[in-house]
């Protein structure tokens, strides 16, 4: 027997056990590793769950987002309940004092497509005689009264040809955008490869190509204008919100924010050297900020809030107001002393959209509520210092604007929303409440055809500078790109 079993043997018979067995250091290594592990695995799993917090936090903002939408939709719904509501009374009236309800009933046609003539009410200013006589556009515009001589169109559109004229335009649907909310502004970059649609509370860019969503966005407000700068290099975006944000398009970050505009922006337009950027609104104001100072003036109307603008040659801004009158000013090269050169008086019409071309004289389109399109001559402000004093004592204290034809909007039943000049200056599109788009030929002041491509009123029209495509845009939530030649 061994010393150590005779050790042990004693230590048993006097109740003592034998000392534990020291703990070898390859062991204590190894627990080591093994808590290690374990407390890896938490961290891993306390990652995880702050992902999760993190992708379940932006869930909850996007559905914050999506019921800040519906409740402005209600608000909107709501104020065009009541302004149904006012049309029906003023029906009613009308019929009460024994006008013929058939005169402007909506159902004429089928439903969506465009309602009888109704004629200008109104020279937009006083005592410049009479619009000189163009062709008639039919009565009626549907597919019933046309035959397939004169219309073309697929499953859900269709466009008619005015039989008393030329047919020198062929149109043709190429491609169309859904979205779920009212589009508001549709704008196409000059390059051709960007389009840009107001909807909602997003901008939505688009690839004009291939029709690809590239960018997407939101704000805080519904937009209601975006406007490209003359070099695509920026986006300017405004709405109901007090912010008027400019985004840089090649980082999609935003370079500049200008604020004030308590009341919403109606309208945008960038000066041709994109230096200068014009906001109209809707407390009676236009703001003029100089993009390399970041100076403000303001322009203050007396002819209410503002609608519709358009920058002129030699720095001149005109201002379309919701009583129907144009205001023209003048500024210098900075935006700053502001001059008020001349009032365009109107008779209560909404000027809704403006727009300028140089073409047999230097004239300024008017889309207004009356359902009409109007060319003004507004040469004379164009010209020298000189010329215009001659003009001024010429004319006797009269307004200078001397209105060279009237367009009737034949096929439009209700106001114009929106106008576009095309790029070689034969063609001016308006967009409609009626849901129709209008092909005018500008030079002889006549209705080519009328395009019935949305079911809810046309919002915004826009053409490309490069190729020959147009963009309209409707209340429907439709952006559809048209191509013509």
């Amino acid at each position: 027997m061994s010393k150590d079993h005779v050790r042990l043997l004693r230590l048993q018979a006097i109740g003592t056990s034998p000392p534990p067995p020291q703990a070898s250091h390859e062991g204590v290594d190894q627990s080591f590793i093994v808590i290690k592990q374990e407390l890896d695995a938490l961290a891993s799993k306390v990652s995880i769950a702050s992902e999760v917090r993190v992708k379940l936090e932006r869930e909850v903002a996007s559905q914050a987002d999506e019921l800040r939408f519906l409740r402005q939709a209600l608000e909107v719904s709501g104020a065009r309940c009541h302004e149904l509501e006012d049309e029906v009374k003023s029906l009613r009236a009308e019929l009460n004092r024994g006008l013929d309800p058939t005169e402007e009933s909506d159902t004429d046609g089928e439903p969506g497509e465009p309602g009888p003539l109704i004629e200008a009410m109104y020279p937009l200013v006083n005592d410049f005689g009479s619009a000189p006589a163009m062709p008639e556009f039919p009565e009626n515009p549907n597919m019933t009264n046309f035959t397939t001589e004169w219309k073309r169109g697929g499953t859900d559109w269709f466009i008619a040809l005015n039989p008393n004229v030329k047919h020198v335009l062929d149109i043709t649907l190429i491609r169309t955008f859904n979205h779920e909310s009212p589009v508001q502004c549709v704008r196409l970059s000059s390059d051709m490869k960007s389009l840009a649609v107001a909807c909602g509370t997003t901008v939505h860019i688009y690839d004009a190509v291939t029709g690809q969503e590239t960018w997407t966005l939101p704000t805080d407000n519904v937009v209601r204008v975006i406007c490209f700068s003359p070099d695509d290099s920026m986006l300017a975006v405004g709405g109901q919100g007090e912010k008027l944000n400019v985004i840089v398009t090649a980082t999609r970050k935003i370079c500049y924010t200008f604020g004030g505009n308590t009341a919403g922006i109606s309208s945008l337009g960038f000066s041709l050297n994109g230096k200068m950027l014009v906001a109209g609104c809707y407390n009676n104001t236009a703001r003029i900020w100089n993009l390399e100072n970041g100076a403000c003036n303001i322009i203050s109307t007396r002819s209410g809030s503002i609608l519709s603008i358009t920058l002129l040659p030699k720095r001149l801004i005109a201002l379309g107001c919701i009583n129907g009158s144009v205001e023209v000013w003048k500024t210098n090269k900075k935006g700053a002393n502001l001059k008020l050169m001349e009032t365009i008086v109107g008779r209560g019409y909404a000027v809704n959209s403006l727009a300028f071309v140089q073409l047999a004289g230097k004239r300024l389109v008017i889309a207004s509520e009356d359902a009409s399109l109007k060319y003004l001559d507004v040469s004379p402000l164009l010209g020298s210092k000189k010329a215009l004093a001659n003009h001024r004592t010429m004319a006797g204290g009269n307004p200078l604007v001397q209105c060279m034809m009237r367009l009737e909007v034949t096929g439009n039943k209700e106001c114009v929303t929106s106008i576009a000049i095309s790029p070689d200056r034969k063609w001016v599109v308006s967009g409609s409440d009626d849901h129709c788009i209008q092909f005018c030929d500008l030079g002889a002041a006549t209705i080519h055809s009328v395009i019935q491509g949305h079911n809810d009123s046309v919002t915004s029209v826009d053409f490309s500078q490069r190729g020959n495509f147009l963009v309209t845009g409707g209340k429907d939530g439709k952006v559809r790109m048209w191509a013509y030649e």
